[in-house]
């Protein structure tokens, strides 16, 4: 039988606040962490029609912090290395933080573990793949995205969603569950922390699905990069024709 709704409430914040302390400790262990931050909001999703208002967006505003922090500390934790990419070969993430790009592109494959965090971005074009992907205050931004949970957003306008181009490479850690195979084959659906109640038929002016031709269009400008090699000149040609791309679409 499940919990009444304020014993769950009760006993998921204890958890989520134990492991907010263990993130300061010296000894935390970040794949344990990002284990049990999936496992917390999974039961919240689960549980979210149950619960009142004001508690269900209290436990997402506390959630998105605690997935924040993780990301971050996980982030300043890592070697510092300078970002190449090689022809044949492609890095791997479990923490991504991407933060204060302009008019970039950014391509990387799917992670089925990983957690994903942008912020403060502008006209850029990403694609990845990650369990967990949130953005935050960006803006004029195309998201090409293979996520294993509903993706989040706040404070952001211009946002563009679609699909992980299906002609660019899985990478080791491709997500190749049936279910999610089955989702890949949809739009993705996006909650919009500044606009919570959105609904299809009453959408979040926040972002928007891209249209067919657009992901096409951006499918075919960034597939190249996988032939490239590290020749700096078709790498700016590709992003360019990527950003172009996007200006055309925020302007149609």
């Amino acid at each position: 039988m499940d919990e009444p709704p304020l014993v769950f409430v009760e006993r998921w914040t204890a958890q989520l606040r134990a492991l907010q302390a263990g993130l300061q400790g010296a000894a935390s262990d970040a794949a344990i962490e990002q284990r049990i931050v999936q496992e917390l909001s999974k039961e919240l999703t689960e549980r979210a029609a149950d619960l009142p208002a004001f508690e269900l967006r209290r436990c997402e505003k506390e959630l998105t912090a605690l997935q924040d922090e993780l990301v971050a500390s996980i982030a300043a934790a890592a070697p510092k290395s300078k970002f190449s990419f090689k022809r044949g070969s492609r890095g791997t993430f479990s923490a991504l933080y991407l933060t204060d790009l302009r008019r970039c592109v950014v391509l990387l494959p799917r992670e089925a573990g990983a957690s994903a965090l942008v912020q403060g971005c502008e006209a850029c074009v990403i694609a990845l793949g990650a369990h967990q992907f949130r953005m935050h205050d960006s803006t004029g931004c195309a998201v090409l995205l293979d996520a294993g949970s509903t993706p989040v957003i706040e404070r952001c306008k211009g946002l563009a969603f679609g699909r992980y181009p299906a002609a660019l490479p899985g990478g080791d850690g491709e997500l190749a569950s049936s279910s999610q195979d089955a989702a890949r084959a949809t739009l993705p659906q996006v909650q919009d922390f500044d606009d919570p109640f959105a609904t299809p038929e009453r959408p979040s002016p926040n972002w928007r699905a891209l249209s067919t031709a657009e992901q096409a269009a951006l499918s075919g400008a960034l597939a190249p990069l996988d032939v490239v090699g590290e020749t700096g000149n078709a790498w700016e040609a590709v992003r360019d024709r990527a950003v172009q791309l996007l200006d055309a679409g925020e302007q149609s």
